[in-house]
Protein backbone atom coordinates (compact mmCIF):
# COMPACT_ATOMS: atom_id res chain seq x y z
CA UNK A 1 0.00 0.00 0.00
CA UNK A 2 3.08 2.80 0.72
CA UNK A 3 4.59 1.62 -2.48
CA UNK A 4 1.42 2.53 -4.17
CA UNK A 5 1.09 5.69 -2.69
CA UNK A 6 4.97 6.95 -3.45
CA UNK A 7 4.39 5.60 -6.88
CA UNK A 8 1.25 7.78 -6.83
CA UNK A 9 3.25 10.42 -5.63
CA UNK A 10 5.89 10.13 -7.81
CA UNK A 11 3.72 10.25 -10.90
CA UNK A 12 2.32 13.06 -10.03
CA UNK A 13 5.49 15.27 -9.86
CA UNK A 14 6.33 14.35 -12.94
CA UNK A 15 3.30 15.15 -14.44
CA UNK A 16 3.78 18.23 -12.33
CA UNK A 17 6.95 19.16 -13.69
CA UNK A 18 5.90 18.32 -17.63
CA UNK A 19 3.23 20.73 -16.83
CA UNK A 20 5.33 23.28 -15.66
CA UNK A 21 8.27 22.66 -18.63
CA UNK A 22 5.55 22.91 -21.33
CA UNK A 23 4.43 26.14 -19.95
CA UNK A 24 7.88 27.35 -19.70
CA UNK A 25 8.12 26.39 -23.55
CA UNK A 26 5.06 28.14 -24.62
CA UNK A 27 6.39 31.21 -23.06
CA UNK A 28 9.45 31.03 -25.04
CA UNK A 29 7.80 29.90 -28.84
CA UNK A 30 5.43 32.83 -27.99
CA UNK A 31 8.08 35.95 -27.59
CA UNK A 32 9.82 34.36 -30.55
CA UNK A 33 6.77 34.79 -32.33
CA UNK A 34 6.30 38.35 -30.89
CA UNK A 35 9.81 39.18 -32.02
CA UNK A 36 9.49 37.83 -35.68
CA UNK A 37 6.14 39.76 -36.20
CA UNK A 38 7.57 43.25 -35.14
CA UNK A 39 10.73 42.28 -37.18
CA UNK A 40 8.11 41.40 -40.40
CA UNK A 41 6.04 44.74 -39.67
CA UNK A 42 9.18 46.27 -40.06
CA UNK A 43 10.20 45.29 -43.32
CA UNK A 44 6.66 45.06 -45.18
CA UNK A 45 3.55 47.37 -45.58
CA UNK A 46 0.73 46.50 -43.12
CA UNK A 47 -1.54 45.26 -45.18
CA UNK A 48 0.81 42.57 -46.44
CA UNK A 49 1.59 42.38 -43.01
CA UNK A 50 -2.33 42.29 -41.86
CA UNK A 51 -2.96 39.38 -44.27
CA UNK A 52 0.31 37.30 -43.46
CA UNK A 53 -0.69 37.52 -39.51
CA UNK A 54 -4.13 36.00 -41.53
CA UNK A 55 -3.09 33.21 -43.36
CA UNK A 56 -0.57 32.74 -39.81
CA UNK A 57 -3.85 32.56 -37.83
CA UNK A 58 -5.80 30.34 -40.33
CA UNK A 59 -3.23 27.95 -40.33
CA UNK A 60 -2.63 27.49 -36.43
CA UNK A 61 -6.67 27.52 -36.01
CA UNK A 62 -6.25 24.26 -38.58
CA UNK A 63 -3.17 22.64 -37.13
CA UNK A 64 -5.00 23.12 -33.55
CA UNK A 65 -7.87 21.32 -34.78
CA UNK A 66 -5.83 18.57 -35.95
CA UNK A 67 -3.73 18.08 -32.80
CA UNK A 68 -6.44 18.16 -30.77
CA UNK A 69 -8.29 15.16 -32.77
CA UNK A 70 -5.30 13.18 -32.09
CA UNK A 71 -5.26 13.69 -28.76
CA UNK A 72 -9.23 12.62 -28.75
CA UNK A 73 -8.67 10.00 -30.77
CA UNK A 74 -5.46 8.71 -28.63
CA UNK A 75 -7.42 9.66 -25.37
CA UNK A 76 -10.13 7.61 -26.69
CA UNK A 77 -7.66 4.44 -27.47
CA UNK A 78 -6.30 4.55 -24.15
CA UNK A 79 -9.95 4.41 -22.23
CA UNK A 80 -10.54 1.01 -25.41
CA UNK A 81 -7.60 -0.96 -23.75
CA UNK A 82 -9.30 -0.95 -20.41
CA UNK A 83 -12.10 -2.35 -21.78
CA UNK A 84 -13.66 -6.19 -21.43
CA UNK A 85 -13.82 -6.98 -25.23
CA UNK A 86 -10.75 -5.51 -26.03
CA UNK A 87 -9.08 -7.28 -23.13
CA UNK A 88 -10.74 -10.53 -24.75
CA UNK A 89 -10.03 -9.64 -28.31
CA UNK A 90 -6.45 -9.57 -27.19
CA UNK A 91 -6.29 -12.59 -25.35
CA UNK A 92 -7.67 -14.14 -28.52
CA UNK A 93 -4.70 -13.00 -30.58
CA UNK A 94 -2.38 -13.89 -27.91
CA UNK A 95 -3.84 -17.46 -28.45
CA UNK A 96 -3.65 -17.66 -32.38
CA UNK A 97 0.15 -15.92 -31.94
CA UNK A 98 1.78 -17.95 -29.26
CA UNK A 99 1.88 -21.85 -29.26
CA UNK A 100 3.55 -22.78 -25.65
CA UNK A 101 3.70 -26.55 -25.95
CA UNK A 102 6.44 -26.55 -23.57
CA UNK A 103 6.21 -26.92 -19.82
CA UNK A 104 6.96 -23.49 -18.74
CA UNK A 105 4.00 -21.07 -17.92
CA UNK A 106 4.29 -17.57 -19.73
CA UNK A 107 3.39 -14.68 -18.02
CA UNK A 108 1.33 -11.79 -19.77
CA UNK A 109 4.85 -10.21 -20.90
CA UNK A 110 6.58 -13.22 -22.14
CA UNK A 111 3.01 -13.58 -24.46
CA UNK A 112 3.02 -9.91 -25.14
CA UNK A 113 6.59 -10.20 -26.66
CA UNK A 114 6.48 -13.40 -28.24
CA UNK A 115 3.12 -12.25 -30.64
CA UNK A 116 5.35 -9.35 -31.82
CA UNK A 117 6.38 -12.38 -34.49
CA UNK A 118 10.33 -13.35 -34.69
CA UNK A 119 10.13 -10.61 -37.64
CA UNK A 120 10.05 -7.96 -34.98
CA UNK A 121 12.89 -5.36 -34.74
CA UNK A 122 13.53 -3.96 -31.02
CA UNK A 123 14.60 -0.67 -31.18
CA UNK A 124 18.27 -0.07 -30.01
CA UNK A 125 18.97 1.02 -26.21
CA UNK A 126 22.22 3.15 -27.83
CA UNK A 127 23.51 5.04 -31.15
CA UNK A 128 25.23 2.24 -33.00
CA UNK A 129 28.43 4.67 -33.27
CA UNK A 130 31.07 2.13 -34.27
CA UNK A 131 28.75 0.63 -36.78
CA UNK A 132 27.92 3.91 -37.94
CA UNK A 133 31.89 5.21 -38.40
CA UNK A 134 32.96 1.85 -39.85
CA UNK A 135 30.18 2.42 -42.46
CA UNK A 136 31.48 6.01 -43.42
CA UNK A 137 34.88 4.72 -43.71
CA UNK A 138 33.61 1.69 -46.06
CA UNK A 139 32.08 4.75 -47.97
CA UNK A 140 35.17 7.60 -47.79
CA UNK A 141 37.18 4.64 -49.34
CA UNK A 142 35.87 4.92 -52.14
CA UNK A 143 36.41 8.45 -52.60
CA UNK A 144 39.20 9.92 -54.20
CA UNK A 145 39.33 13.75 -53.40
CA UNK A 146 40.57 14.29 -49.77
CA UNK A 147 38.37 17.34 -49.20
CA UNK A 148 35.54 15.29 -50.32
CA UNK A 149 36.60 12.74 -47.52
CA UNK A 150 37.12 15.24 -44.80
CA UNK A 151 33.45 16.55 -45.69
CA UNK A 152 31.85 13.24 -45.31
CA UNK A 153 33.29 12.64 -42.24
CA UNK A 154 32.65 15.97 -40.83
CA UNK A 155 29.04 15.54 -41.54
CA UNK A 156 29.20 12.19 -40.37
CA UNK A 157 30.51 13.36 -37.15
CA UNK A 158 27.50 15.78 -37.10
CA UNK A 159 25.00 14.20 -37.45
CA UNK A 160 25.76 11.25 -35.21
CA UNK A 161 26.81 13.98 -32.29
CA UNK A 162 23.09 15.20 -32.79
CA UNK A 163 21.37 12.14 -32.90
CA UNK A 164 19.82 10.12 -29.99
CA UNK A 165 18.56 6.51 -29.38
CA UNK A 166 15.38 5.82 -30.50
CA UNK A 167 11.90 5.47 -27.87
CA UNK A 168 11.98 2.13 -26.64
CA UNK A 169 9.38 -0.06 -28.65
CA UNK A 170 9.32 -2.49 -25.80
CA UNK A 171 7.30 -2.20 -22.28
CA UNK A 172 9.95 -2.96 -18.91
CA UNK A 173 8.54 -5.70 -18.80
CA UNK A 174 8.88 -7.10 -22.12
CA UNK A 175 12.31 -6.21 -22.38
CA UNK A 176 13.10 -8.09 -19.15
CA UNK A 177 10.70 -11.14 -20.31
CA UNK A 178 13.20 -10.98 -23.51
CA UNK A 179 16.30 -11.30 -21.38
CA UNK A 180 14.63 -14.59 -19.43
CA UNK A 181 13.67 -15.77 -22.30
CA UNK A 182 17.17 -15.62 -24.01
CA UNK A 183 18.96 -17.51 -20.92
CA UNK A 184 16.03 -20.01 -20.40
CA UNK A 185 18.23 -22.68 -22.03
CA UNK A 186 15.31 -25.06 -21.38
CA UNK A 187 13.31 -23.67 -24.06
CA UNK A 188 14.11 -23.43 -27.48
CA UNK A 189 11.78 -20.62 -29.43
CA UNK A 190 11.10 -20.48 -33.37
CA UNK A 191 8.60 -19.34 -35.94
CA UNK A 192 5.61 -21.74 -36.89
CA UNK A 193 6.30 -23.84 -40.48
CA UNK A 194 2.88 -21.52 -41.77
CA UNK A 195 0.68 -19.25 -40.03
CA UNK A 196 3.72 -17.21 -38.54
CA UNK A 197 2.77 -17.19 -34.96
CA UNK A 198 5.47 -17.74 -32.58
CA UNK A 199 5.90 -21.40 -30.96
CA UNK A 200 8.17 -22.40 -27.32
CA UNK A 201 9.19 -25.92 -27.12
CA UNK A 202 10.85 -27.99 -24.59
CA UNK A 203 14.80 -27.70 -26.21
CA UNK A 204 14.50 -31.44 -25.39
CA UNK A 205 11.60 -32.39 -27.76
CA UNK A 206 13.20 -29.64 -29.84
CA UNK A 207 16.46 -31.62 -29.97
CA UNK A 208 14.66 -35.21 -30.34
CA UNK A 209 12.45 -34.47 -33.28
CA UNK A 210 15.84 -32.94 -34.74
CA UNK A 211 17.24 -36.04 -34.01
CA UNK A 212 14.62 -37.80 -35.22
CA UNK A 213 14.57 -36.01 -38.79
CA UNK A 214 18.50 -36.80 -39.24
CA UNK A 215 18.70 -40.55 -38.33
CA UNK A 216 16.88 -41.05 -41.79
CA UNK A 217 19.55 -43.42 -43.06
CA UNK A 218 17.64 -42.81 -46.30
CA UNK A 219 17.97 -38.91 -46.79
CA UNK A 220 21.29 -37.92 -44.22
CA UNK A 221 24.41 -40.22 -43.37
CA UNK A 222 26.54 -39.29 -40.65
CA UNK A 223 29.65 -38.41 -41.49
CA UNK A 224 32.66 -39.11 -38.89
CA UNK A 225 34.89 -35.44 -40.17
CA UNK A 226 34.45 -32.17 -40.88
CA UNK A 227 34.54 -31.91 -44.86
CA UNK A 228 34.74 -28.11 -44.95
CA UNK A 229 38.65 -27.61 -45.34
CA UNK A 230 38.49 -29.89 -48.38
CA UNK A 231 35.69 -28.49 -50.27
CA UNK A 232 37.20 -25.16 -49.61
CA UNK A 233 40.40 -26.62 -51.36
CA UNK A 234 38.74 -28.11 -53.71
CA UNK A 235 36.74 -24.47 -54.87
CA UNK A 236 39.93 -22.63 -54.77
CA UNK A 237 41.44 -24.86 -57.32
CA UNK A 238 38.46 -24.53 -59.55
CA UNK A 239 38.56 -20.67 -59.21
CA UNK A 240 42.11 -20.26 -59.40
CA UNK A 241 42.47 -22.13 -62.86
CA UNK A 242 39.16 -20.14 -64.17
CA UNK A 243 40.63 -16.91 -62.89
CA UNK A 244 44.66 -18.02 -64.37
CA UNK A 245 42.37 -18.54 -68.03
CA UNK A 246 40.93 -15.32 -67.12
CA UNK A 247 37.36 -16.96 -67.54
CA UNK A 248 36.40 -14.77 -64.51
CA UNK A 249 38.04 -11.66 -63.05
CA UNK A 250 40.38 -11.09 -60.54
CA UNK A 251 37.69 -9.42 -58.52
CA UNK A 252 35.26 -12.33 -59.22
CA UNK A 253 37.73 -14.37 -57.38
CA UNK A 254 37.99 -12.87 -54.80
CA UNK A 255 34.28 -12.69 -54.10
CA UNK A 256 34.00 -15.94 -54.94
CA UNK A 257 37.16 -17.42 -52.95
CA UNK A 258 35.44 -18.64 -49.34
CA UNK A 259 36.54 -16.28 -46.78
CA UNK A 260 35.26 -18.67 -43.55
CA UNK A 261 34.86 -22.18 -42.71
CA UNK A 262 30.83 -22.00 -41.62
CA UNK A 263 29.34 -25.06 -41.80
CA UNK A 264 25.61 -24.96 -43.35
CA UNK A 265 23.33 -25.33 -40.13
CA UNK A 266 20.55 -27.85 -39.96
CA UNK A 267 17.06 -27.07 -38.20
CA UNK A 268 13.43 -27.34 -37.87
CA UNK A 269 10.29 -25.19 -38.53
CA UNK A 270 7.77 -26.71 -36.20
CA UNK A 271 4.14 -27.65 -38.08
CA UNK A 272 1.50 -26.51 -35.27
CA UNK A 273 -1.31 -27.19 -37.62
CA UNK A 274 -0.54 -31.42 -37.72
CA UNK A 275 -0.18 -33.98 -34.20
CA UNK A 276 2.32 -34.09 -32.53
CA UNK A 277 4.02 -30.76 -34.04
CA UNK A 278 6.65 -33.07 -36.39
CA UNK A 279 9.11 -30.20 -37.95
CA UNK A 280 10.04 -29.17 -41.73
CA UNK A 281 13.67 -29.56 -42.16
CA UNK A 282 15.67 -26.51 -42.74
CA UNK A 283 19.41 -25.77 -43.58
CA UNK A 284 21.07 -22.74 -43.60
CA UNK A 285 23.72 -22.17 -46.10
CA UNK A 286 24.63 -18.31 -45.76
CA UNK A 287 28.60 -17.99 -45.19
CA UNK A 288 28.94 -21.58 -46.52
CA UNK A 289 31.94 -22.40 -48.43
CA UNK A 290 29.40 -22.66 -51.47
CA UNK A 291 27.44 -19.74 -50.96
CA UNK A 292 28.73 -16.88 -52.83
CA UNK A 293 29.55 -19.54 -56.05
CA UNK A 294 25.94 -20.98 -55.66
CA UNK A 295 24.50 -17.28 -56.35
CA UNK A 296 26.78 -16.97 -58.69
CA UNK A 297 25.87 -19.96 -60.58
CA UNK A 298 22.08 -18.70 -59.80
CA UNK A 299 22.60 -15.60 -61.46
CA UNK A 300 23.91 -17.40 -64.90
CA UNK A 301 21.25 -19.65 -65.59
CA UNK A 302 18.50 -17.43 -63.79
CA UNK A 303 15.10 -19.42 -63.66
CA UNK A 304 12.74 -19.55 -60.37
CA UNK A 305 11.47 -22.12 -58.35
CA UNK A 306 12.21 -25.15 -56.11
CA UNK A 307 12.19 -28.76 -55.39
CA UNK A 308 14.20 -30.91 -53.36
CA UNK A 309 13.70 -34.23 -54.14
CA UNK A 310 15.04 -33.24 -58.07
CA UNK A 311 17.25 -36.11 -59.07
CA UNK A 312 20.69 -34.45 -59.46
CA UNK A 313 21.93 -36.64 -62.17
CA UNK A 314 19.00 -36.16 -64.27
CA UNK A 315 18.45 -32.26 -63.64
CA UNK A 316 22.20 -31.54 -64.35
CA UNK A 317 21.43 -33.58 -68.12
CA UNK A 318 18.90 -31.28 -68.60
CA UNK A 319 20.82 -28.05 -67.63
CA UNK A 320 23.50 -28.91 -69.89
CA UNK A 321 21.50 -28.94 -72.43
CA UNK A 322 19.69 -26.05 -71.91
CA UNK A 323 22.73 -24.25 -71.19
CA UNK A 324 23.80 -25.18 -74.80
CA UNK A 325 21.29 -24.46 -76.51
CA UNK A 326 21.07 -20.89 -74.69
CA UNK A 327 22.05 -18.14 -77.53
CA UNK A 328 22.30 -15.78 -74.45
CA UNK A 329 24.36 -17.63 -72.11
CA UNK A 330 28.03 -15.35 -73.35
CA UNK A 331 26.01 -12.08 -72.56
CA UNK A 332 25.47 -13.28 -68.80
CA UNK A 333 29.31 -15.02 -68.60
CA UNK A 334 32.50 -15.18 -70.33
CA UNK A 335 32.38 -18.73 -69.11
CA UNK A 336 31.83 -21.88 -70.85
CA UNK A 337 28.86 -24.44 -70.50
CA UNK A 338 31.64 -26.81 -68.87
CA UNK A 339 32.49 -24.26 -66.39
CA UNK A 340 29.10 -22.94 -65.75
CA UNK A 341 28.65 -27.28 -65.25
CA UNK A 342 31.77 -27.73 -63.22
CA UNK A 343 30.79 -24.76 -60.95
CA UNK A 344 27.35 -26.35 -60.53
CA UNK A 345 28.21 -29.40 -59.97
CA UNK A 346 30.62 -28.99 -57.07
CA UNK A 347 27.68 -26.95 -55.51
CA UNK A 348 25.64 -30.05 -56.08
CA UNK A 349 27.14 -32.26 -54.33
CA UNK A 350 28.37 -30.15 -51.29
CA UNK A 351 25.47 -30.90 -49.47
CA UNK A 352 26.83 -31.48 -45.83
CA UNK A 353 25.80 -29.93 -42.65
CA UNK A 354 25.89 -29.71 -38.94
CA UNK A 355 22.92 -30.57 -36.74
CA UNK A 356 22.89 -31.02 -32.89
CA UNK A 357 26.63 -30.56 -33.23
CA UNK A 358 27.20 -33.21 -35.59
CA UNK A 359 27.78 -33.25 -39.48
CA UNK A 360 26.08 -34.90 -41.87
CA UNK A 361 25.72 -35.43 -45.62
CA UNK A 362 22.36 -35.34 -47.21
CA UNK A 363 21.61 -38.57 -49.80
CA UNK A 364 19.94 -37.56 -52.45
CA UNK A 365 18.57 -34.24 -53.88
CA UNK A 366 19.99 -30.70 -54.85
CA UNK A 367 21.55 -28.87 -51.11
CA UNK A 368 18.48 -27.17 -49.33
CA UNK A 369 19.35 -23.60 -48.49
CA UNK A 370 21.36 -23.23 -51.22
CA UNK A 371 20.78 -20.51 -53.46
CA UNK A 372 21.46 -22.40 -56.55
CA UNK A 373 19.04 -25.45 -55.87
CA UNK A 374 15.96 -23.64 -56.56
CA UNK A 375 16.76 -22.67 -59.98
CA UNK A 376 18.16 -25.62 -60.51
CA UNK A 377 15.21 -27.52 -59.59
CA UNK A 378 13.35 -25.51 -61.46
CA UNK A 379 14.42 -26.01 -64.80
CA UNK A 380 14.12 -30.21 -64.29
CA UNK A 381 10.37 -29.31 -63.33
CA UNK A 382 9.99 -27.59 -66.67
CA UNK A 383 11.51 -30.62 -68.74
CA UNK A 384 9.46 -32.70 -66.00
CA UNK A 385 6.24 -31.44 -67.35
CA UNK A 386 6.76 -30.96 -71.05
CA UNK A 387 7.70 -34.75 -70.90
CA UNK A 388 4.64 -35.70 -68.79
CA UNK A 389 2.12 -33.69 -70.74
CA UNK A 390 3.66 -35.25 -74.25
CA UNK A 391 3.18 -38.30 -73.04
CA UNK A 392 0.11 -38.16 -71.36
CA UNK A 393 -2.80 -40.66 -72.57
CA UNK A 394 -4.98 -37.65 -71.84
CA UNK A 395 -3.87 -34.53 -71.84
CA UNK A 396 -5.89 -32.19 -69.27
CA UNK A 397 -7.72 -29.48 -70.65
CA UNK A 398 -5.51 -26.69 -68.48
CA UNK A 399 -2.32 -26.94 -66.31
CA UNK A 400 -0.49 -24.68 -64.27
CA UNK A 401 2.42 -24.95 -62.06
CA UNK A 402 4.30 -22.82 -59.62
CA UNK A 403 7.64 -24.36 -58.01
CA UNK A 404 5.57 -27.67 -57.17
CA UNK A 405 2.10 -26.76 -56.90
CA UNK A 406 0.02 -27.21 -59.84
CA UNK A 407 -3.43 -26.24 -61.12
CA UNK A 408 -5.05 -28.77 -63.38
CA UNK A 409 -8.44 -28.90 -64.85
CA UNK A 410 -9.04 -32.93 -66.49
CA UNK A 411 -11.78 -35.05 -66.81
CA UNK A 412 -13.06 -36.35 -63.69
CA UNK A 413 -12.55 -40.01 -65.48
CA UNK A 414 -8.90 -39.74 -66.60
CA UNK A 415 -7.83 -38.29 -62.61
CA UNK A 416 -6.35 -41.66 -61.19
CA UNK A 417 -5.07 -42.43 -65.00
CA UNK A 418 -3.03 -39.12 -65.48
CA UNK A 419 -2.34 -39.56 -61.48
CA UNK A 420 -0.45 -42.58 -62.16
CA UNK A 421 1.35 -41.27 -64.65
CA UNK A 422 2.99 -38.50 -63.60
CA UNK A 423 4.06 -40.20 -60.84
CA UNK A 424 5.81 -42.60 -63.01
CA UNK A 425 7.65 -40.21 -64.75
CA UNK A 426 10.61 -40.31 -62.22
CA UNK A 427 11.59 -42.45 -59.32
CA UNK A 428 11.56 -39.12 -56.64
CA UNK A 429 8.69 -36.83 -58.08
CA UNK A 430 5.92 -37.92 -56.79
CA UNK A 431 2.46 -35.97 -56.91
CA UNK A 432 -0.95 -36.16 -54.72
CA UNK A 433 -4.14 -35.20 -55.86
CA UNK A 434 -6.38 -32.33 -54.18
CA UNK A 435 -9.70 -32.21 -55.73
CA UNK A 436 -12.11 -29.38 -55.51
CA UNK A 437 -14.87 -29.52 -52.69
CA UNK A 438 -18.06 -27.37 -52.83
CA UNK A 439 -17.13 -26.18 -56.52
CA UNK A 440 -14.00 -24.52 -54.86
CA UNK A 441 -10.72 -25.69 -54.68
CA UNK A 442 -7.28 -23.32 -53.56
CA UNK A 443 -4.19 -22.68 -55.37
CA UNK A 444 -1.17 -20.55 -53.91
CA UNK A 445 -3.09 -17.65 -51.65
CA UNK A 446 -6.52 -17.88 -54.36
CA UNK A 447 -9.21 -19.51 -54.19
CA UNK A 448 -11.13 -20.47 -57.56
CA UNK A 449 -14.68 -21.01 -57.50
CA UNK A 450 -16.53 -22.76 -60.24
CA UNK A 451 -20.08 -21.26 -60.79
CA UNK A 452 -22.69 -22.80 -61.91
CA UNK A 453 -22.32 -21.39 -65.42
CA UNK A 454 -19.14 -23.12 -65.89
CA UNK A 455 -17.40 -19.49 -65.70
CA UNK A 456 -15.40 -19.00 -62.27
CA UNK A 457 -14.25 -16.50 -59.71
CA UNK A 458 -11.05 -15.95 -57.32
CA UNK A 459 -10.77 -14.98 -53.64
CA UNK A 460 -8.27 -14.49 -51.28
CA UNK A 461 -7.42 -17.79 -50.20
CA UNK A 462 -6.32 -18.26 -46.08
CA UNK A 463 -5.06 -21.43 -44.51
CA UNK A 464 -6.64 -22.20 -41.49
CA UNK A 465 -3.41 -21.55 -39.92
CA UNK A 466 -3.09 -17.97 -40.99
CA UNK A 467 -2.49 -15.60 -38.05
CA UNK A 468 -3.64 -12.73 -39.61
CA UNK A 469 -0.99 -11.07 -38.30
CA UNK A 470 2.02 -9.12 -40.89
CA UNK A 471 4.91 -6.58 -39.88
CA UNK A 472 3.80 -4.34 -36.93
CA UNK A 473 3.59 -0.63 -37.49
CA UNK A 474 6.23 0.05 -34.09
CA UNK A 475 8.56 -2.33 -35.67
CA UNK A 476 12.07 -0.54 -35.49
CA UNK A 477 11.78 -1.38 -39.31
CA UNK A 478 12.41 1.53 -42.23
CA UNK A 479 9.03 2.71 -43.42
CA UNK A 480 9.19 1.63 -46.63
CA UNK A 481 9.44 -2.01 -45.56
CA UNK A 482 5.93 -1.40 -43.55
CA UNK A 483 4.18 0.52 -46.19
CA UNK A 484 5.58 -2.52 -48.38
CA UNK A 485 3.52 -4.69 -46.58
CA UNK A 486 0.25 -2.57 -47.25
CA UNK A 487 1.46 -2.32 -50.99
CA UNK A 488 1.90 -5.81 -51.29
CA UNK A 489 -1.66 -6.67 -49.78
CA UNK A 490 -3.77 -3.75 -51.85
CA UNK A 491 -2.13 -5.13 -54.84
CA UNK A 492 -2.82 -8.78 -53.91
CA UNK A 493 -6.54 -7.94 -53.41
CA UNK A 494 -6.67 -5.78 -56.50
CA UNK A 495 -5.04 -8.12 -58.95
CA UNK A 496 -6.09 -11.35 -58.02
CA UNK A 497 -9.95 -10.71 -56.98
CA UNK A 498 -12.35 -10.81 -60.01
CA UNK A 499 -15.62 -9.35 -58.02
CA UNK A 500 -15.64 -5.48 -57.05
CA UNK A 501 -18.11 -6.58 -54.06
CA UNK A 502 -15.43 -9.61 -52.58
CA UNK A 503 -12.64 -7.30 -53.88
CA UNK A 504 -14.04 -3.73 -51.84
CA UNK A 505 -14.49 -5.88 -48.52
CA UNK A 506 -10.84 -7.62 -49.05
CA UNK A 507 -9.05 -4.38 -49.58
CA UNK A 508 -11.23 -2.79 -46.42
CA UNK A 509 -9.61 -6.35 -44.93
CA UNK A 510 -6.05 -5.04 -45.62
CA UNK A 511 -5.80 -1.62 -44.38
CA UNK A 512 -7.28 -2.79 -40.82
CA UNK A 513 -4.03 -5.37 -40.70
Amino acid sequence: MEASNILRKTESKLLGERIRQTVFTLGVIKRQCEELETTIRSQVSRDLANRLAEVVERSRESEHRKCKMRQVNKYDRLREKSSPVLDTTLSQQLERWVVNKSDRELNDDEKSLLAKGMNYAVSPTSIPTIDLITGVELACNKLTDKTEKDQVRAEAVKVIGSSHAPKSNLTPGERKAMKDLRTDESVTILPSDKGRCTVVLNTTDYKQKVDDLLSDANTYTLLKRDPTRKYKEQLRGILKRLCDSDRITKAQYYLLMPSSDTVPRFYGLPKVHKPLCPLRPIVSSIGSVTYQVAKFVADIIALTGLFTNTPVPDALRVIRRRLEEDVTLPDRTTLSVDDVMELLTFCATSTYMMGLGKIYQQREGFAMGSPVSPLASNIFMEWFEVRALDTAPHVPSFWARYVDDTFVVIREEYIDEFTTHINNISPTIKFTMEGEENHQLPMLDTLIHRKDTGSTKITIYRKPTHTDQYLLMDSHHPLQHKLGVIRTLVHRAESLVTEEEIKSWSLKRSRKR
